[in-house]
């Protein structure tokens, strides 16, 4: 092989290459600007109360959130 047939075969490759990267910035180009379809913000959920116990005039109330493992307590006092 002459120099000249291996700088054919290079020039080849390298364009060859050129045309696949710019053929992928195309594509990427056309069906990149697509916008997505926007996320539906989850429901927030109400929880549940529930009277566990009573201290003095008050009621303990156990608050539970269904999206958290987690238990919240307070006093509900009429006054």
């Amino acid at each position: 092989m002459t120099d000249k047939e291996a700088f054919n075969e290079f020039a080849k490759g390298v364009a060859l290459t050129i045309g696949v990267v710019g053929a992928l910035f195309l594509i990427v180009g056309i069906f990149g600007t697509v916008d997505p379809q926007p996320v539906a913000e989850p429901t927030p959920s109400k929880g549940t109360f529930k009277v566990i116990d009573h201290y003095k005039d008050c009621d303990l109330v156990q608050y539970q959130n269904g999206m958290l493992a987690e238990y919240r307590y307070f006093l509900d006092c009429p006054k």
